[in-house]
């Protein structure tokens, strides 16, 4: 598709963010995919592109339209900051997806970083488990909010250690099971505690509820 013609204004504001592209990846290293998209082009939308090893994905890859709805009608803006993600690869991933707009408010760029978290989350669970910081949380709030997060660490140390397993390394089967059994223990009667799941693993809270219906069903 023909990409509709820009003002000025607009094409400088292209070039800013191509070389925001460069500057990005250079300050948070070869862990960091940065990824531009130009939304005037339609499929493929990509133009500029860094460590895309990062998520396996090539030039010619589309931006997925979910996502692009999803940051569109965003209720806090155009911004959707440090949520959890995995790659085609099976990385885990801190994703931000910055959308720009013209100046009659239509999307026309997306800028889309992607941190792989797959070493840290190995140095954090084995700094936890030297430390026992999984089974030293701190006092829950008046909300009832810190047992949540305190009691899904335990429960969930407790069953990727009868696995064998750590957070990254864990498949959809292997998640699928800690959901079962947290399930068999009552976990997710208590308030929050899906959301308290997710950041745990790593996943969207729609991840964790699709497992539950599958537990359920």
């Amino acid at each position: 598709m023909k990409a509709k013609e820009r003002s000025r204004e607009e094409n400088l504001v292209m070039d800013f963010l191509s070389l925001m592209v460069e500057g990005l990846s250079q300050t948070f290293g070869s862990r960091c995919e940065v990824v531009l998209h130009d939304l005037a082009l339609g499929e493929p939308s990509i133009i500029k592109m860094a460590n895309s090893y990062v998520s396996g994905r090539s030039d010619q890859s589309t931006i997925d339209n979910f996502k692009l709805n999803t940051l569109i009608n965003h209720s806090r803006g155009d911004a959707q900051v440090n949520y959890p993600a995995v790659s085609g690869t099976g990385k885990y991933l801190k994703s931000t997806s910055l959308l720009v707009r013209d100046r009659d408010g239509a999307p026309m760029a997306a800028l889309c970083l992607n941190l792989d978290m797959s070493e840290f989350l190995g140095m954090h669970n084995a700094l936890g488990d030297m430390f026992g910081l999984h089974r030293t949380s701190s006092k829950p709030k008046p909300d009832g909010r810190g047992e949540v997060v305190a009691k899904a660490e335990d429960l969930v140390t407790e069953v990727l250690r009868e696995l064998g397993r750590s957070v990254m390394s864990l498949t959809q089967d292997d998640r699928l099971q800690v959901v079962r059994r947290l399930e068999q223990k009552g976990y997710f009667l208590t308030r929050g505690a899906v959301k308290a799941l997710a950041g745990r693993l790593m996943v969207s809270k729609s991840t964790i509820y699709n497992y539950l219906e599958r537990v359920r069903g």
